[in-house]
């Protein structure tokens, strides 16, 4: 399958129609590192898949 990542920055500004399409993507600390700068949180990243 193809699979498209976007960051929750991109993801804020898409139209919520082309938001529907999209899942946010669960990460580990292992996995994935990058820390929002405005939370301390890991930053959000949605996927959508294509079969």
């Amino acid at each position: 399958p193809q699979e498209i990542l976007i960051g929750e920055d991109v993801y804020n500004r898409i139209h919520p129609t082309v938001q529907k399409e999209f899942s946010k993507k669960v990460w580990n600390e292992e996995e994935w590192k990058y820390h929002s700068r405005e939370t301390g949180e890991l930053y959000p990243v949605y996927y959508h898949t294509k079969q």
